[in-house]
């Protein structure tokens, strides 16, 4: 087993003891078991500042390389990568840990005097004490403590590394391994990308899946992606993505584009939206959220459990279920620990706290802010003109404004 580390930076001589140069990066062919292909020699020719000597020219590799004197110079294909430049130093995705890591050094195989192989890589901390030939001393330094060091190592069929080829980034991923990931994961993983690249991921995933990714790309990214992607498209990730973050990306649309879409969805979609949209540029409106749960106030304890087990929604936000009459205004408030303490017979109405504190569109945000703090609450529902319940305020929304305010 050879770490990269240790051979970078070795002299390249000729057969006849010619010095050529410096071994700078190894190419590879971009396949299930990667072989070394060529060698990059970094020369002081200004003709030639990188050789790129194919791997059947060399003819040893200890504590340096030696290479037929009658070598020929290659170029790189358009289907081979290099170590240093593609793989050293670069994010790649743990496809059997789910996660996105940094490799520190790439583990080689040689079977015989030209035939390199790439195993894997190492993602530990050994990996980059290894290129300042620390490694050793450190082990002794941890055996006096009985400690032992062990590198983090990837096989190659665990990674999916970025491929870059001609300045453009290529994602060698299947739909399967992508969606093993966790959406902000591999968000975070394109945006280290290209656009081009984002997109041609996005279509490898299954609607669901691409609208959760999408929601975890900053706001720029996301509307540079639905601009390309086309308005049908737009249209049905959208209808997918949660409604405070489908408005968001809406609002940077102009306004005929913007009309475009709303009309291509579902009308209950489309007003769900459009009902979001007119809250925008109010001050509470700016902060609201349109996830909350409500029940009705003739629901038993039980009814109100099977619900919540059955909402399809996400459930980060039921700190609160807020009850309706049947006019639907709110009337009531219970959080969960309260609901828990209950009889499952037991009717909403006798355990809610009755005429909750809330917020209209139009409350002014320190108002919010000081009701928030004073009642020690985590949210607060907002009522429209009716007391009908159109959305929350969390103290978590508005915490960021409340510290600049300090």
């Amino acid at each position: 087993m050879i770490f990269f580390s240790e051979i970078k930076n070795i002299k390249v001589f000729t057969e006849d003891d010619i010095f050529i140069g410096l071994l700078h990066d190894l190419v590879f062919d971009f396949k299930e078991i990667p072989r070394i292909t060529k060698i990059i020699v970094k020369s002081d020719k200004l003709q030639y500042p990188r050789l790129y000597i194919p791997m059947n020219y060399v003819l040893s590799m200890n504590k340096h390389m030696v290479v037929a004197k009658n070598y020929e110079l290659g170029s790189l294909k358009v289907n081979e990568l290099s170590i240093w430049n593609n793989i050293v130093d670069k994010q790649i995705i743990d496809i059997k840990g789910r996660k996105v890591v940094r490799v520190n050094d790439v583990i080689l195989k040689q079977n015989g005097q030209n035939n390199l192989t790439i195993l894997g890589v190492d993602t530990s901390a050994m990996g980059i004490w290894r290129w300042f030939g620390l490694n050793t001393a450190l082990k002794k330094i941890a055996s006096i403590f009985r400690v032992k060091l062990v590198p983090v190592t990837l096989p190659w069929r665990h990674i999916q590394p970025l491929e870059l080829a001609h300045n453009k980034v290529k994602l060698n991923f299947e739909q399967e391994k992508l969606e093993k990931l966790h959406p902000e994961d591999l968000a975070d993983y394109l945006e280290a990308t290209s656009m081009d690249n984002i997109i041609s991921t996005i279509n490898l995933l299954d609607l669901d899946f691409a609208a959760e990714v999408i929601a975890e790309l900053n706001l720029n990214y996301q509307i540079q992606l639905f601009r390309q992607i086309g308005i049908d498209k737009s249209v049905a990730v959208l209808s997918q993505m949660d409604p405070d973050e489908a408005v968001d990306v809406l609002v940077g649309f102009k306004p005929k584009t913007r009309a475009n879409i709303l009309q291509k969805m579902e009308v209950k979609r489309r007003q769900e939206l459009e009902e979001l949209l007119s809250f925008v540029g109010t001050e509470v409106g700016d902060y609201m959220n349109s996830e909350f749960f409500t029940v009705d106030v003739d629901m038993l304890a039980n009814e109100v459990i099977a619900k919540i087990r059955n909402y399809p929604q996400r459930r980060s936000f039921l700190d609160y279920v807020y009850v309706c009459n049947n006019q639907g205004q709110l009337i009531g408030v219970f959080n969960l620990h309260e609901l828990l303490l209950q009889s499952l017979a037991n009717p909403v109405r006798k355990f809610m706290v009755e005429d909750p504190i809330n917020i209209h569109l139009k409350t002014p945000l320190k108002s919010v802010q000081r009701k928030l703090i004073k009642y020690k609450l985590s949210a607060l529902p907002v009522v429209d003109e009716y007391k009908k319940i159109i959305g929350l305020v969390s103290l978590d929304d508005v915490a960021e404004n409340l510290i600049h305010m300090s």
